[in-house]
C-alpha cells in the first residue's frame, strides 16, 4: 500500500515531491463530534475600505448622546457591541472613536480592553454584555460603566450596515479560567512545560519562530502540488492569536509562478524535542462545501527525512482532519473529521509509539521504528495539493505547547 506524506522532506535540504493522497489509511479511524466548531464569517471584511471617520449621531428630540466605557468581554466583536449599545453608525463608529486602543484592526479586540462609546440616551441595557467566554490567561479587569441619563429614548437606526461576526473565541479550558499552569488536554501524565507561545503580542516571537520553509523572505512550498509561495506578509499576531493568511496573490518562487501567498512558520533551527507531548488550539477556516479549506497542517519534522521522522499531528485532507507518522518503515495513519472551527490538536511522541488526540479524545495509536532524533515544530496555511477546495482565508492558531515527562 502506498502512503501519504504530509511533508517529504530528504536530506541535503532538498525539495522531492509528495506522494499522492490515499484514502485507504491504515492504522485506528475514529469520528469524532464538533466539539468547538463554529459557524464562521468574518467581521469587517466586506470588501471595501474601514471607515475611520467619526460618524454624526441624531439621537430622538430632547436626548442627548453619552459616552460610557465598554469593558470587552471574552467572545465579543464591534458589531455585537454596537447592536447593543445602540450606537449610531454601527461598528465604524465605535472602531473609529477607539482606534487607538484597538490597532489597525478592528476584527480583533481583546477582553480587558476598555472602550469608550458615544449612545444614545438610555442606552438598551448596560456598558456590558455578559455573555460566556474564554479568558486566555488572568482574569480581564472590570469597571463598572458610568451611569447613563435616565430620560429614554429610542435608539437611532444605524447609517452603516452591520459587519458580519468575527471567528468566535475557542471554548474556555479549565486552565484558561483557573490561570493554572497549562497540562495536555485529555493526555494522562505527569508532564513539565518545556516552550509555549501563547500569541499574545503585536509580532512574531522570532526568539521561537522563523518564517517560510528552509529559507528567508518569499520562499517555495514544501511540495510541488501545493500552489502557494510562502511570504512572511501573509504571518503576523495580534488579538492573541497567530494568523497564517492564505491571499489570492500570485508570486514567483521556485521558478514558478503560483496563485497564492500564504503563511508559515518553523522553530527550525531555535527549538527542537525529542520526545513529549505536543499540542495547538487551531481555528480551521471552512470552504463553501462546509468542510476544511485548503492543506493547513500542524507537525514535527526532523532534519533528514526520513531518517528523522515527521509526525503529522493534524493536517487537512480533503476537507477532513488526518494524523500520520512517516519513518524509513512507512507513514501509516488514520483520520478523524473534526470540521472546520476551533479544535484542539495533540500528541504524544514516547519511545516507539505516537498517541494522537483531537478535542482530548484519544484518536489513534501509532508504532514507529523507535528513532529519537529531534524534530522541530510547523504551522502552514497550504493550498491545493491533497488539501480541500481552496479558500483565500485565515487559519488561527491560540497556543502552542510542548510538555516532557516530570
Amino acid at each position: 500500500m502506498s502512503h501519504h506524506a504530509r511533508h517529504r522532506r530528504p536530506a541535503e535540504r532538498t525539495t522531492a515531491s509528495r506522494t499522492a493522497l490515499t484514502l485507504a489509511f491504515t492504522g485506528a479511524t475514529a469520528a469524532l463530534p464538533l466539539l468547538h466548531g463554529v459557524p464562521v464569517q468574518a467581521a469587517s471584511r466586506s470588501g471595501g475600505p474601514v471607515s475611520t471617520a467619526k460618524p454624526s449621531s441624531t439621537p430622538a428630540a430632547g436626548a442627548r448622546p453619552t459616552e460610557v466605557v465598554h469593558v470587552v468581554r471574552p467572545g465579543e466583536n464591534l458589531t455585537e457591541i454596537a447592536r447593543h449599545l445602540g450606537v449610531s453608525g454601527g461598528w465604524p463608529a465605535v472602531y473609529a472613536e477607539n482606534r487607538t486602543t484597538i490597532g489597525s484592526d478592528p476584527d480583533f479586540i481583546r477582553p480587558g480592553e476598555r472602550l469608550l462609546v458615544t449612545v444614545p440616551a438610555a442606552p438598551p441595557r448596560s456598558g456590558r454584555i455578559t455573555r460566556p467566554g474564554p479568558v486566555r490567561s488572568a482574569a480581564a479587569p472590570t469597571a463598572a460603566a458610568p451611569a447613563a441619563p435616565t430620560t429614554p429614548t429610542t435608539p437611532t437606526t444605524p447609517t452603516a450596515p452591520a459587519a458580519p461576526a468575527a471567528p468566535a473565541a475557542p471554548a474556555a479550558r479549565a486552565d484558561d479560567v483557573t490561570g493554572a499552569v497549562p497540562a495536555p488536554d485529555g493526555i494522562p501524565g505527569s508532564w513539565t512545560s518545556v516552550f509555549d507561545d501563547e500569541f499574545n503580542g503585536n509580532s512574531l516571537d522570532t526568539a521561537n519562530w522563523s518564517t517560510g520553509w528552509q529559507g528567508s523572505g518569499i520562499t517555495q512550498p514544501v511540495g510541488p502540488t501545493e500552489q502557494e509561495c510562502y511570504d512572511p506578509s501573509e504571518v503576523s499576531v495580534g488579538g492573541g492569536y497567530l494568523h497564517l493568511t492564505a491571499a489570492p496573490k500570485p508570486e514567483e518562487c521556485g521558478g514558478q509562478i503560483r496563485p497564492y501567498a500564504s503563511g508559515m512558520v518553523t522553530t527550525e533551527g531555535l527549538h527542537s524535542f525529542s520526545h513529549g507531548a505536543f499540542e495547538a488550539r487551531v481555528y480551521l477556516p471552512a470552504s463553501a462545501d462546509g468542510q476544511v479549506a485548503n492543506w493547513p497542517a500542524w507537525w514535527v519534522d526532523g532534519q533528514s527525512w526520513p531518517q528523522d521522522g515527521e509526525m503529522d499531528i493534524m493536517e487537512g485532507l480533503s476537507g477532513t482532519t488526518c494524523f500520520h507518522y512517516h519513518d524509513p518503515s512507512g507513514g501509516p495513519g488514520g483520520c478523524a473529521g473534526t470540521g472546520p472551527g476551533w479544535h484542539v490538536f495533540g500528541a504524544t511522541w514516547e519511545g516507539d509509539q505516537v498517541t494522537y488526540y483531537y478535542d482530548g479524545h484519544q484518536v489513534g495509536t501509532l508504532t514507529t521504528d523507535g528513532n529519537s532524533a529531534p524534530q522541530y515544530l510547523i504551522l502552514n496555511n497550504a493550498v491545493g495539493g491533497a488539501g480541500g477546495q481552496n479558500t483565500a482565508d485565515t487559519m488561527l492558531v491560540d497556543y502552542v505547547r510542548v510538555w516532557q515527562q516530570s
